[in-house]
């Protein structure tokens, strides 16, 4: 009961994430609660490296919508991670250097050799006839028409979730079975989750670069404007003050620099009267001179 519990939590946060990520392609949701995405924004970044990507996961969907098809979740298990088997063999190597490898077969990347030994019959691995690789699930076909990468996505996180729909559905829940789940879990979401996630990141970056540029420059904008705007208020003023300058006004008696330089007393002291001089009366004071004795020798 405790793997069925444990098993449950993680199918439904996966399912969660899927229906998430498919919200953000579709532009109905933010990224992380930051900024909302537009398709062409998603679709236009990289788009070299979102070509090969498209062509990946136009294959993987292709053929985990063929899995869908199995009776039961056991054999959808199985078939799981053969398939995944067959996709990394298709990526490490026939698209690389067309070779095959010299074994017949090889296990996943989560199994690990010594596992192998004891789980023989559970095991997925690649099936050789000669030097040809033959895939069991993977339909590796060549596309040629171009491919939207949202669209990708959307199909990819429907059957994802009908996948883990199917898986939560089992009935039998076995230690092997639980391990092979999770074993699935962690290879969608490190090849499939992580790659979706990391490329709405790298977008979201260069969006809001964008965006806080754009800002920035507005903002720069504004504050020449306004000082451009300062500037001429200021010269405008300047003349219509030169323009409307008033005549100098009489100096006002009551500051005092505007006292005159021989301020009028304001109750005059009447001059003394002139006096007259006659003749008569300079001979009167004059004081007369003694004559000199005459010395008679």
């Amino acid at each position: 009961r405790a793997m069925a519990d444990h098993l449950e939590r993680i199918i439904v946060k996966r399912k969660e994430d899927l229906s998430y990520l498919r919200r953000v392609h579709e532009g109905r949701s933010h990224w992380l609660n930051v900024v909302k995405l537009k398709r062409r924004q998603i679709c236009e970044w990289r788009k070299p490296m979102l070509r090969t990507r498209c062509e990946r996961w136009f294959l993987l969907g292709l053929s985990i919508g063929r899995l869908l098809a199995q009776p039961n979740s056991g054999l959808l298990l199985r078939s799981m991670m053969q398939l995944i088997v067959e996709y990394e063999h298709f990526i490490n190597y026939a698209q690389k250097s067309r070779k095959f490898p010299p074994y017949k077969w090889y296990p996943s990347a989560s199994v690990s050799a010594e596992d192998t030994k004891s789980s023989r019959d559970t095991r997925a691995q690649l099936h050789k006839v000669g030097r040809k690789v033959i895939f069991e699930h993977f339909l590796a076909y060549s596309v040629t028409i171009p491919l939207d990468y949202c669209e990708i996505v959307f199909s990819l996180c429907e059957v994802l979730s009908l996948v883990y729909n199917k898986l939560l559905a089992q009935s039998a829940m076995t230690r092997s079975s639980h391990e092979a789940i999770l074993k699935v879990d962690a290879w969608i979401k490190t090849h499939i989750l992580v790659d979706m996630s990391k490329h709405l990141s790298d977008v979201s970056r260069q969006v809001l670069a964008y965006q806080f540029n754009k800002i920035s420059n507005n903002l720069r904008n504004m504050s020449e404007n306004a000082a451009e705007e300062a500037d001429d208020a200021t010269k405008s003023v300047n003349v219509a003050a030169a323009s409307n300058r008033p005549l100098p006004s009489l100096p006002d008696q009551k500051g005092p620099s505007s006292k005159p330089e021989n301020p009028l007393p304001k109750n005059p002291v009447p001059a003394p009267a002139e006096e007259k001089f006659n003749v008569s009366d300079a001979e009167e004071a004059a004081v007369p001179v003694a004559q000199e004795e005459s010395i008679v020798v």
